[in-house]
C-alpha cells in the first residue's frame, strides 16, 4: 500500500517501580486479613499515584484511616521521591496530635506497598 499508518496509543509502557528482589522486606502486620478495624488510628493505608499533565507527570501521595475511610493527609509533587511519602505521614501525625494532644502512634499499623 502507500505505507501510511495511523497513530497507535498504548505502545509506550512507563515503568514506575523498579523492585529489588534482594532488598529486605518488612513483615506484613495486617497479614492481608483485612478484617474490620474496631477504632480509628488502628490501621492507616498509604499509597501514591501519578497522572500526566501538560507540564509533565504529577505525583500524589495520600494516607487513609481504614476505620473512618477518611483521607488523613495528602501531598502533590512533580517528583517521585522519598519526601513525597514522608511528608504525608508527617502531616497526618501533626494533624492527629493537634486534634488529640495525647495521641501516640503506639500500636498503629501503617501499611504501604
Amino acid at each position: 500500500m502507500a505505507g501510511i499508518t495511523g497513530a497507535v496509543r498504548g505502545r509506550h509502557r512507563i515503568v514506575t517501580t523498579r523492585s529489588d528482589d534482594t532488598a529486605p522486606r518488612h513483615p506484613a502486620l495486617i497479614g492481608r486479613a483485612w478484617s474490620t478495624p474496631t477504632h480509628p488510628a488502628q490501621w492507616w493505608v498509604a499509597d501514591f499515584t501519578y497522572t500526566w499533565t501538560l507540564s509533565g507527570f504529577c505525583y500524589t501521595a495520600f494516607c487513609v484511616d481504614v476505620f473512618s475511610r477518611r483521607i488523613l493527609g495528602w501531598r502533590v509533587m512533580t517528583s517521585k521521591s522519598t519526601p513525597l511519602v514522608t511528608s504525608v505521614l508527617e502531616q497526618v501525625l501533626f494533624t492527629r496530635r493537634r486534634h488529640d494532644f495525647h495521641f501516640t502512634a503506639t500500636g498503629l499499623v501503617h501499611h504501604s506497598d
